[in-house]
Formats: C-alpha cells, sequence, structure tokens
C-alpha cells in the first residue's frame, strides 16, 4: 500500500472511531488512549494527523457539515425559484411514491457519508412517503430532481423537504460522523465551531420561503412558523433518538408528516383519505 494511501486510511479510520466513541461516551470522557486502541493505530499516528482531542472534533464537524450539505444541497433562492439547488441529489430522482430511488453521492470525492448503502455495497433502501393512505404526490407533471434549469418538471418544495427530512433521518442512523456531528454540537463541554442544527434548520426556511412564493403553503400558513415547527420537531427527534432509536425511525418520521401536511399545504394538494 502506498505511504500516501496508509495515511489517508489511518486519518479516517481516526474520525471514525473517535465519532463513535464522542457519539456514545461524549466529549469529555473520550480519551486518545480509547480512540487509538478502536481504530488500531498508535498514539504517535494519532498525533501525526490530529494535535488533540479537540483537532479531531473539529474535523468530525466539518466532515458532518459537508455530509449534511450532500444531503440537503445548498439552500433554495426564492428569487431563483428553486435553479439555485443545482447540485442537491446530484442524479437523484423521487419516483411516483416520493421515493428516492438513486442515489447522488460521488464514490471517491471524499464527501459522500460512510454510511450510505452504496457504499457498503448495497442499493439505496426507497422510503415510501406518506399522508394516511396514499403517497405524497408531485406538485407538477413530473418531479425529475435532475431537471434543474427551469420548467414545470421541477419538485414542490414541501416534497423536498419531506423526502430530504427522510434522508436525514436515514443518514443519521447509518453515518456516525454525521451524527457525531449533530451530537457535539449539543455538548456542553465543547465550544463547537459548527453550527448543523441551524444548518438544517435554514435549508428548511429556505425551502419553505420559496414554497409560500410559489402558492404551495396553505392559506394563512406563515412560512417562518411553519419552519419554526418543521425544524424544532424534526431537531428535536435527533436529540430524542439519541437515547431511544426509535424516533429516528422512518415510521415516527412518516407519522409527523402525516399530522403535519395537512396543516401545511392547501386543501387537495395531499392525498385525502377514501379518495
Amino acid at each position: 500500500m502506498a505511504k500516501q494511501e496508509r495515511a489517508v486510511r489511518t486519518r479516517e479510520a481516526l474520525l471514525r472511531s473517535a465519532a463513535e466513541i464522542f457519539d456514545t461516551d461524549g466529549f469529555v470522557s473520550a480519551s486518545l488512549s480509547a480512540i487509538c486502541s478502536k481504530a488500531g493505530v498508535s498514539s504517535g499516528a494519532l498525533h501525526f494527523h490530529f494535535a488533540s482531542k479537540g483537532a479531531l472534533a473539529e474535523a468530525i464537524e466539518r466532515a458532518a457539515e459537508a455530509r449534511l450539505r450532500l444531503i440537503t444541497g445548498p439552500d433554495l433562492d426564492p428569487d431563483d425559484d428553486l435553479d439555485a439547488a443545482d447540485g442537491t441529489y446530484a442524479g437523484d430522482d423521487l419516483d411516483a411514491a416520493g421515493r428516492t430511488t438513486t442515489d447522488g453521492a460521488k464514490p471517491g470525492d471524499g464527501t459522500e457519508p460512510a454510511g450510505r448503502a452504496r457504499a457498503a455495497g448495497g442499493p439505496v433502501t426507497a422510503v415510501p412517503l406518506t399522508t394516511g393512505d396514499r403517497p405524497v404526490p408531485a406538485a407538477g407533471p413530473g418531479p425529475e430532481l435532475a431537471d434543474r434549469t427551469g420548467g414545470a418538471d421541477r419538485p414542490d418544495p414541501v416534497r423536498l423537504i419531506v423526502a430530504t427530512s427522510h434522508r436525514l433521518f436515514d443518514q443519521l442512523n447509518t453515518d456516525v460522523v454525521l451524527r457525531a456531528g449533530f451530537t457535539l454540537g449539543c455538548e456542553p463541554s465543547w465550544q463547537s465551531r459548527a453550527d448543523l442544527h441551524g444548518q438544517w434548520r435554514d435549508w428548511i426556511a429556505s425551502a419553505l420561503r420559496l414554497a409560500a412564493r410559489r402558492g404551495a403553503l396553505a392559506d394563512g400558513t406563515d412560512p417562518e412558523d411553519a419552519v419554526t415547527v418543521v425544524a424544532a420537531s424534526t431537531v428535536g427527534f435527533e436529540a430524542l433518538g439519541r437515547k431511544d432509536p426509535a424516533w429516528l425511525s422512518q415510521e415516527r418520521l412518516s407519522q409527523f408528516w402525516q399530522f403535519m401536511l395537512p396543516r401545511l399545504v392547501p386543501p387537495g394538494t395531499g392525498p385525502q383519505k377514501g379518495t
């Protein structure tokens, strides 16, 4: 194995080991010796890559920020009407049932989440998005996420939020680096330089403002109020999920959207039971 390749693998092993220990034990209780032991490397190798435990935490947070950005894409600009979403879910499509059918990760570019099913050699799980008994419908003739240049095929922003939240929960369950990034942000003993919760909230805000501009919200629904409810609820699930993984299940998230969507979108936009 080439020296450079070995160094990259050592660094990745240290990041993952540190993320696992930070996620379970917290920043203060995590020891460098435990991280080295879990990664199978010497303390000298650790200090070659990271000067301190804080440097490890900072690297994990930077990696988690990149992973979250890969899940959401950039904030959506209401003035650009989804044009600013170029790169979101690069190569991903939603089928008629609102399911992610292809994975937009670019293996080897250093940004894809380590827990993606594709990285493990399997397909990405398709997650049905439903309100009541039926799938979340596409807004317009077709929800082709690959088309970012204009026209009627661009996805409804609310539906995009639903799909992205399912995707985020899937990655929080499988990607310990992403999960540790969120955990470190809530550590009182660690002065985090990242704000993943804020990054997620800001993306939701940009999508809901775009939805309001396009008339995709129910009459009288203030997009800022909707941001508060959606962001606080999904972030709350992430916090509760640290103790009970059931809070990060696709089923629990679907229950939230079944309750929320009829209050968020205009009547007749979402599926109605018995119709």
